[in-house]
């Protein structure tokens, strides 16, 4: 069983969770591709050199939606418009727009200063901006649980469920907080057999799968470290998932 300290950079999101749930756990063992955990879609976004008008107009009229939470200096005609006061950055403007699967994603527009803006780019978020995708909300048959992925474990077996054995190398993190040397060793690993894969890079995307006292099979993915970090998305596990298991994957 290797352990590996896993490294993200996920922008002030990634901080602001680092912040609310104090001194991280080190995570241990290996980072593993995960599958995709957000599916692709396409916005129609405006043409660079559009006038800002009229590309707002365009969005609103596909039923985008203007991301008003996370304006920080208003433009004076378009509050959904951040332009930084006496920085060269360009203004930018973030617009919600929902897919076939229910999920809502972020387009980023880009803008020039100035009373008549310009759009300079139109584009999915930056991984450091840490606009991931906002998933649809869990089907009402879903336990509700809670935040962190290990409290949330604990829930699921109290509730009857059981962890897979999900990959044929077992995923472990620490039990215990970090060593106080900052070498990040760690004195007590807790194997998690659920865990199908979690990703190194971005923003950390782990994969988990838990087989309920009616036999079907829950899907949880998890975002952030240390990993597995914050639950993110929680659905019933569908046959071409379960496909994907390696023999012998039943508790």
């Amino acid at each position: 069983m290797t352990r590996r300290p896993v490294s993200i950079a996920t922008g002030a999101v990634a901080l602001a969770l680092s912040a609310a749930l104090g001194a991280p756990l080190a995570a241990c063992g290996p980072s593993r591709p995960v599958a995709a955990a957000e599916p692709a879609r396409a916005a129609a976004s405006p043409a660079v050199g559009a006038p800002y008008a009229e590309a707002r107009r365009a969005l609103l009229s596909q039923g985008m939606t203007p991301a008003l939470d996370q304006v920080e200096s208003p433009h004076p005609s378009f509050p959904e418009l951040s332009c930084p006061s006496g920085e060269p950055a360009p203004c930018r403007a973030l617009f919600l727009h929902k897919d076939t699967d229910g999920w809502r994603r972020y387009l980023v527009v880009e803008t020039t200063a100035g009373p008549a803006p310009v759009v300079t780019a139109a584009r999915p978020p930056f991984t450091a901006e840490g606009l991931l995708a906002i998933p649809p909300a869990p089907a009402a048959d879903i336990p509700r649980l809670p935040k962190t992925y290990l409290a949330a474990r604990q829930a699921l077996i109290r509730l009857g469920f059981k962890p897979t054995h999900a990959s044929s190398e077992v995923f472990s993190t620490c039990s215990t907080a970090p060593a106080p040397d900052g070498s990040g060793a760690c004195a007590a690993d807790l194997p998690l057999p659920e865990i199908k894969s979690c990703a190194g890079t971005g923003a950390g995307f782990c994969e988990a799968y838990w087989l309920a006292p009616d036999k079907r099979v829950l899907r949880i993915v998890t975002v952030y470290e240390p990993q597995p970090g914050d639950i993110y998305h929680l659905a019933w596990a569908t046959p071409a998932e379960l496909a994907k298991l390696p023999a012998g994957w039943k508790p």
